[in-house]
């Protein structure tokens, strides 16, 4: 395994045999292990959604036995404002470092008193640890030694670990946009980068992130270890768009030995159930730093290999084509719904349920088959007009033969009892499959009494009072766009906030 060589921190270490830094402060201790999950930013676009995926969050744990408390106003927002810094060429970053601001405000103002962090994350806690992260700085801090638990970057259900080296400092009179020089006589551990001490340090990408968060609840996994969650949203300002979001839970603790170990795997069997039991909310990547474009692009190179792995491959035109094949080929009537869900969904992950329906209602609106509409459809919104066509003729091909074949023995044995008798069982089987699928995907379409209403009204008008379906859709259709009709989301204002200093971070 490939480590980096810090000299200016391998210089603050006195020996192996006496771990101490060379202020004679021996070496931190991991007192804290928090649990992390991104999540898909554009599932938080009303305040509502926090409550929601709260709601879920207790189910999973009700089913793997662990206690939830919800908080008293567990969910009202604290806004903050977040700068991060980095030197144009991002070389906090790509050596590990993170330097981040974190501003709080209260009644529509920002406070007096605000947070300066740096940050050193490795997969490696023995780099972790020795790496001196105490400042030169007279004032309030805290020294955090945390391992993070992360997802797999391309696997629902896993785990990693990297360790998290912090320093919290509390209104500090420092300026931060200034030579690397200047910031390295508080933060001695930036010695370490070996770059013009000269190199500026500014704003990066020039934006301002608005931090939305609440705290909800915590979680007992038993023999005294619990964790506190957290369901935060980072926003940009000055466009009001989702940028990412965060699940988080931490416990505290003297020391990890110390820990029962039936409380610990239960912790970590919850913190699996989550991702594999609510996928649709999960979003597979490192940390909350992706929106930075440019910094993401420049990674560190120094993590270990065996933690890094690479990204997806794009989904090409022949695997587009293969799946529908399969599906078109293991399908059975309208129970090819619940084999689209199952594949693009479950399996494959090219969809979430919400862009499931979305694409369903289209395709059920719109002339011909709906697993063919929806082949195209999906074909496209994956590669474009040639997804369209792999998806279309992948779909096809397996019906088209099949039944060729079929209606050729058919038109000879359409007096057979035994075939009658197999094609009810095959429209049964369909039926059920169709039944399945509608309560796998409703209770999450039916939310609302509203959703239920059209629901009702659209099946009496069909199946009670057989009013012609292109009648029902041009009738009742127009009605639901215009309840459902988007509406300007204002964002949680500071004023609606409250002030609160404590940060999982």
């Amino acid at each position: 395994m490939d480590l980096p060589k810090f000299p200016a921190i391998e210089q603050r270490i006195m020996s192996s045999s006496a771990p101490h830094y060379s202020d004679g402060h021996p070496l931190d201790k991991v007192h804290y292990r928090e649990y992390k999950i991104l999540l898909k930013p554009d599932r938080f676009f009303r305040a509502e959604r926090f409550r929601e995926y709260w709601k879920i969050l207790c189910e999973i744990a009700e089913h793997c036995g662990v206690k939830v408390t919800t908080n008293q106003g567990a969910f009202h927002s604290l806004v903050r404002e977040v700068l991060f810094y980095d030197t144009n060429a991002f070389d906090l970053y790509r050596n590990a470092f993170i330097l981040r601001k974190r501003t709080f405000y209260k009644d529509g103002w920002a406070e007096r008193d605000h947070e300066l962090t740096i940050k050193f994350r490795h997969a490696d806690k023995d780099v972790a640890a020795r790496t001196d992260i105490h400042p030169r700085l007279e004032g309030e801090r805290r020294i955090k030694f945390k391992e993070e638990l992360l997802p797999l970057k391309n696997e629902l259900g896993g785990m990693r670990s990297l360790y998290s080296h912090n320093c919290v400092l509390i209104s500090p009179e420092i300026v931060l946009e200034q030579g690397l020089e200047d910031v390295r006589k508080f933060f001695p551990a930036l010695e370490a980068i070996d770059i013009e001490p000269k190199t500026k340090i500014e704003l990066v990408n020039n934006v301002a992130v608005e931090e939305v968060q609440v705290d909800p609840g915590a979680f007992h996994f038993g023999h005294g270890l619990e964790a506190k969650a957290t369901i935060s949203v980072w926003r940009n300002r000055a466009s009001e768009t989702s940028l990412v979001a965060e699940f988080a839970f931490q416990t505290k603790f003297h020391r990890l030995d110390d820990v029962h170990q039936k409380a610990l795997a239960l912790s970590e069997k919850f913190y699996r159930a989550v991702q594999a039991r609510a996928p649709e909310w999960v979003e597979l990547g490192t940390t909350r730093r992706p929106w930075f474009t440019k910094w993401e692009a420049k990674r560190p190179r120094i993590m270990n290999k065996n933690v890094a792995k690479k990204s997806p491959s794009p989904i090409t035109i022949a695997e587009i084509f293969l799946t529908f094949l399969a599906i078109g080929a293991t399908s059975f009537g309208g129970g090819v719904v619940a084999y689209l869900r199952s594949s693009l969904v479950t399996k494959k992950g090219w969809l979430d349920d919400d862009s499931f329906l979305e694409v369903l209602e289209i395709s059920q609106t719109l002339p011909g088959l709906n697993a063919t509409n929806m082949a195209v459809l999906v074909g496209d919104k994956l590669r474009g007009w040639p997804g369209a066509l792999a998806g279309f003729f992948g779909i096809l091909l397996p019906g088209a033969t099949l039944i060729l074949g079929l209606g050729i023995l058919y038109a000879s044995n359409s007096h057979n009892a035994s075939v009658n008798a197999i094609l009810k069982g095959v429209g049964a089987a369909s039926v059920g499959l169709l039944l399945a699928v509608t309560l796998q995907i409703g209770h999450k379409q039916l939310e609302k009494r509203l959703d239920v209403v059209l629901v009702v009204v659209t099946l009496v008008l069909v199946s009670f009072i057989h009013v012609m379906l292109p009648i029902v859709l041009l009738t009742v259709g127009p009605i639901a766009v215009f309840l459902y009709r988007p509406r300007v989301h204002r964002p949680h204002r500071a004023d609606d906030s409250t002030y609160d200093k404590r940060s999982t971070d």
